[in-house]
């Protein structure tokens, strides 16, 4: 199964009641110049959103599956800080699919979080090639703090895409031709 494994080539994030994020764009490159936030105690975030990933599906092919990774860290041990809600969007506008956050703990070094696999999870939607190829595609992440003083910080988001071709014409006939030999000559 072919893959293709992209950085977002942008990023944002939209205003809420959670916290603010500093230099959202900095998401677009694995280089240690973060984007940052600091959420009130026992608060959220907003969503931070990478997109514009710039991937090139060919065109017919059915994607298998989606993993998004997001390289994060906090500045201090305590208080805990764990991912919150973690979302995929067709137009960087609506959420759609599932939400598979785990509520890990954010460490305190660099370290990349994964989150669904580029072989079978769609995250309960589904995508078409044309989908995930444009330039409104993105992800979306959250993070939580309980009481005291912490900053999250997010290095890149990146999406690797798993896809196939899509399923043919003589593929369709052939099991049909399965079918009827099976059941006796029964289909017309």
């Amino acid at each position: 199964m072919p893959t293709q494994t992209l950085i977002a080539g942008a990023g944002i994030y939209f205003a809420g009641s959670g916290a603010d994020w500093l230099n959202p764009e900095r998401v677009d490159t694995n280089d240690s110049a973060y984007a940052r936030a600091n959420p009130s105690d026992y608060g959220t975030t907003d969503y931070l959103s990478g997109y514009d990933y710039g991937f090139t599906i060919p065109a017919g092919y059915v994607i298998d599956g989606i993993r998004f990774r997001i390289e994060a860290k906090k500045d201090n041990a305590t208080p805990s800080m764990t991912d919150y809600s973690i979302r995929l969007s067709k137009d960087n506008t609506n959420p759609v699919g599932d939400d598979p956050v785990a509520y890990d703990e954010i460490p305190t070094t660099d370290t990349v979080m994964s989150y669904g696999d580029e072989e079978t999870d769609l995250w309960g939607t589904t995508w078409s090639y044309t989908e995930i190829n444009a330039s409104t595609f993105a992800t979306w992440w959250m993070a939580y703090k309980y009481s005291g003083a912490n900053i999250v910080r997010v290095d890149y988001m990146e999406v690797v895409v798993g896809y196939s071709p899509a399923p043919t014409t003589a593929g369709k006939l052939v099991n049909r031709a399965r079918l009827t030999s099976r059941i006796g000559g029964l289909l017309t």
